[in-house]
């Protein structure tokens, strides 16, 4: 450590300690990403400034960047401020001591000025000092310590001007709790001052890591050192006062799990370093708006009564105080969560009779100004349940309508007592919506019951408007229950008994909700137009209500009934334009939006664009992992066997076929599993693979009355009854009776053509150009052939193709050369595309490069995105994440765009936690 030298002023009797670091009892963790001095030493900085709350370890982390300037001999003096130094003299004194310990030549003819009385002006003695730092040609560093606790304003003035004219061979490192009003910006505009804030300050996680299992040797699993980071936020003097509590802890990942500001250590620190500073004005307004999640202006005034409330913010964020702005305005903020914690734990103590009143004016505030979630929420909250009731009354369906938040709404209704669900059968309905849609099919049947007899017993007041609309949006459910559970037939006939009863007098929403359910109905069916017809009536109505994310459903759909007419150009163009209105209204990232992906990797995969498909499909089977959302899931399934067998992962694929099974089979869904083992059985018998395909047969007994018998849906049995067929005739293709497979073959193509749907009916022309050619029928095989690639070229399918093997790229090949000169120009890329396609389905076989990991069901991230989501934990701004990548802002949104989608979550906190808790990184 470097000694310090005494004052050359025989009047001037310095304290010692104020002139070299703090000493620690207990060496501190040495933070490798903190730790270089390369910016304080380059000259490139003149100033370099730490400023964070109390308790984030400014101090220590300036003293590790002293001690390595000691051990580099370079250079450097060191002061701590204190309340007294807000004399001029006395700072002048102990500035002059610091910079001395640099060189004793430094500040000899100030001190003289000073002891003389020659001049009174002090700027004159800063002048002084900087012409004997600009003499002094050796680097330097000059550490100033809790810079917060000065406050007059000629000494910041003098010290503003000494910073702007400092030399390059000087930096100037400034910590404290709060930004001196020292005209920093422009040093900063001159990029000539490098901040670190509590972004930078902070702990990353890994440094939790470090600190916890390294330097404090605590044993504790990965998750609970996730969830102390998260709560604590990086803040360091949190994390030592739970490490030392952790010795008489016997349940520590309890203990991090119901970590709170009411901790006692974290209460003491707080109420010692923190609000027992503050005036009384300032405590009892933290108090007071420690009941808001997030607070502006004109809310904390509704909520304190104080008009100044901006100024008290301002002043609050001046100081450093656990407060974090939400936006680049600075219009919202929030504060840390412990010291939230901290400040309602008080709240309770000191003013209990305050709570409840606070939050009813966060409630009224919040509900006249249209943020109605905050006001449910905060009426809740204060269990001002009068106020609650009257808000979900009004409101609830129309929230479900918006944004879909059925998580939300289960968490608020279960928390509301059961006698306002009594006294609001509105609120009943939105919690019964919710459980059907969130899959808690229990609770919803019972929910069922206690409408039956709510309607029992207002039977004769059929006029009254409000128990007309329950009655239809009860019955209305009952269709879209039916049809979630795999009983197609049952809500077609409800549907036809709602439009009986309510078609000329129901709500609208109601109605778009019910055309939407049978427009996907008709998709199973092979009633493609009236599908249409019925799906576009529910996307204008949602469009024409401006409700996204209700929209989503109809529009989903739309593309289904698309692919499956094999229309795949036009869905494309309809995702893109469905897409753009969702964006409005929802983030891109919401599992309805989620929907629409299904069908457009369904589009990806077939035009051959599987790398897309990858990337959209994984985060979508674990997006249906967690909601076991059937219906929706169908085409996903099914499009990740497919991956699965392109890339030969046959065991892959049969295990997500078994791992379907224990989802779908509960759920009356038995269709869904006979369709992904009829993709194997088209696989098997591609590659010749007999043995595997018995085992599928058997397994399933395809071919018996029991498979039959577990098709319980007239709609679904029909569509079984096809997909038999298509397998039958496949079999007896596998067995050489190549007669009886063409025989079958042309009956099915003949009722296929009927139903106009290209997407089935390629493969079937494929198969059957396939038989002729095994029949050595080389005219009718091309014949054939050619009405396939006239089909497919239109819309540019390609895995069909590949998914029937060699003897479709020997056709490619045979037709390539007998093409007509007029077809040449219409074919011709095409099929080229089709072969190029073998090739590198080919390549793809022989490296056996494994795509996909059925049994982990955790998102696939990209390099980029990985440093991204580490990048989000350390709260950094999206401007320093994308500098940090060397990537531009829009290429960081678009990332961000992707790993939102991947973890289906609206924002970055939900992302970091996620992440964490799958064990992402």
């Amino acid at each position: 450590m470097m000694k310090i030298l005494p004052s050359q002023s025989s009047d001037f009797a310095p304290i010692y300690t104020k002139l070299n670091p703090p000493h620690n009892t207990v060496e501190p963790m040495l933070r490798t990403r903190l730790c270089s001095v390369e910016h304080l030493i380059s000259g490139e900085y003149q100033v370099v400034t730490a400023v964070a709350p109390a308790g984030y370890g400014k101090s220590t982390l300036l003293t590790q960047w002293q001690q390595t300037l000691c051990e580099l001999d370079i250079k450097n003096g060191w002061l701590s401020l204190d309340d007294n130094d807000n004399s001029q003299a006395r700072l002048v004194e102990y500035f002059i001591a610091a910079l001395q310990c640099i060189s004793p030549e430094i500040g000899l003819k100030a001190m003289h000025l000073l002891q003389s009385g020659v001049v009174s002006e002090f700027e004159a003695v800063f002048d002084s000092l900087l012409v004997d730092i600009w003499d002094t040609e050796e680097e330097s560093v000059l550490f100033i310590d809790d810079i917060h606790l000065l406050v007059n304003k000629d000494i910041l003035e003098s010290l503003s001007n000494f910073l702007q004219q400092l030399p390059p061979t000087i930096c100037i490192v400034i910590s404290g709790r709060k930004y001196p009003k020292m005209g920093l910006s422009k040093l900063k505009l001159q990029h000539r001052l490098l901040d670190y804030g509590v972004d930078e300050i902070r702990f990353k996680p890994e440094e939790v890591h470090q600190f916890i299992c390294q330097y404090k040797h605590l044993d504790l699993d990965d998750d609970s050192i996730n969830l102390l980071q998260l709560r604590t936020e990086g803040w360091v003097v949190a994390l030592q006062l739970i490490s030392l509590a952790f010795g008489e802890v016997k349940e520590k990942a309890e203990f991090i799990h119901c970590l709170s500001g009411r901790n006692k250590d974290i209460t003491d620190y707080l109420s010692d370093v923190i609000l027992s500073q503050q005036s009384e004005e300032m405590r009892e307004f933290l108090l007071h708006t420690s009941v808001l999640d997030r607070m502006c202006s004109p809310l904390c005034h509704a909520v304190t009564g104080k008009l100044h409330s901006q100024q008290l913010l301002e002043s609050i964020e001046a100081q450093n105080l656990f407060l974090i702005p939400l936006d680049r305005e600075r219009k919202w903020y929030r504060y840390h969560h412990l010291f939230s914690d901290y400040l309602r734990y008080q709240l309770q103590k000191r003013q209990p009779d305050r709570v409840s009143d606070l939050y009813r004016r966060a409630s009224v505030w919040c509900s006249q100004n249209e943020l109605q979630n905050e006001a449910i929420h905060y009426a809740l909250a204060g269990k001002n349940f009068d106020q609650a009731g009257q808000l979900l009354a009004v409101y609830a369906i129309e929230l479900l309508k918006v944004r879909g938040d059925h998580e939300v709404m289960l968490q608020w209704i279960n928390v509301l007592p059961e006698e306002y669900l009594i006294k609001y059968p509105i609120i009943r309905i939105s919690y019964a919506s919710s459980l059907l849609f969130s899959n808690l099919h229990d609770k919803y049947n019972e929910q069922l019951i206690w409408f039956d007899a709510f309607f029992t017993r207002y039977a004769s007041e059929v006029n009254d408007s409000q128990i007309q609309f329950i009655r239809s949006y009860v019955d209305m459910l009952h269709v879209v229950n039916f049809a979630f559970n795999g009983k197609l037939q049952l809500s077609c006939e409800r549907f036809e008994n709602w439009m009986e009863k309510y078609a000329n007098r129901s709500d609208q929403f109601i109605s778009a909700i019910g055309a939407s359910c049978m427009g996907y109905i008709c998709s199973v069916k092979h009633e493609f137009n009236q599908g249409i017809e019925l799906s576009v009536k529910g996307v204008a109505a949602f469009k024409s209500m401006n409700l996204h994310y209700s929209f989503c459903f109809p529009s989903a759909i739309y593309l289904c009934l698309l692919v499956a007419k094999g229309e795949l150009s036009e869905a494309k163009i309809k995702y893109e334009t469905f897409f753009s209105f969702v964006r409005q209204g929802l983030s891109p990232y919401h599992f309805s939006s989620l929907m629409l992906d299904f069908h457009y990797a369904e589009v990806l995969y077939e035009q051959g664009e599987v790398k897309k498909v990858v990337d959209i499909l994984q985060p979508n089977l674990f997006v249906l992992a967690r909601n076991g959302n059937i219906a929706n899931g169908l085409s996903t399934y099914r499009s990740l066997i497919r991956i699965y067998l392109y890339h030969n992962q046959i065991d892959e694929a049969m295990s997500l076929l078994q791992r379907t099974e224990l989802l779908v089979l509960p759920r009356g869904w038995s269709y869904l599993v006979y369709v992904l083992a009829g993709e194997m059985l088209r696989y098997y018998f591609n590659q010749n693979m007999r043995e595997h395909a018995e085992k599928v047969i058997q397994r399933y007994q395809l071919f018996s009355p029991q498979a039959m018998n577990k098709i319980a849906d007239p709609i679904l049995e029909l569509k079984f009854k096809r997909l038999l067929s298509v397998l039958k005739i496949r079999l007896e293709q596998a067995n050489g009776h190549y007669h009886e497979a063409l025989t079958q073959l042309s009956l099915l193509i003949n009722e296929v053509r009927c139903l106009n749907t290209k997407h089935e009916l390629i493969p079937l022309l494929l198969v059957q150009a396939k038989l002729f050619y095994q029949q050595e029928k080389m005219s009718q095989a091309e014949q054939v052939f050619l009405e396939a690639l006239m089909l497919g070229q239109s819309d540019h399918y390609i895995q069909l193709f590949l998914e029937e093997g060699h003897v479709i790229k020997m056709l490619l090949e045979r037709v390539t050369s007998s093409l007509k000169h007029e077809d040449e120009t219409v074919l011709t890329n095409y099929i080229n595309t089709l072969i190029k396609a073998f090739k590198y389905q080919e390549k793809i076989k022989n490296s056996q490069t494994q795509m996909l990991d059925p049994a982990d069901t955790r998102v696939k991230f990209t390099k980029r995105e990985l440093s991204i989501l580490k990048l989000l934990s350390s709260d950094s701004s999206h401007q320093k994440i994308a500098d940090q990548l060397s990537i531009g802002l829009n290429t960081l949104k678009w990332n961000l765009r992707n790993i939102y989608r991947k973890l289906n979550v609206r924002n970055r906190t939900g992302a970091i936690m996620l992440a964490k808790k799958e064990g992402i990184f």
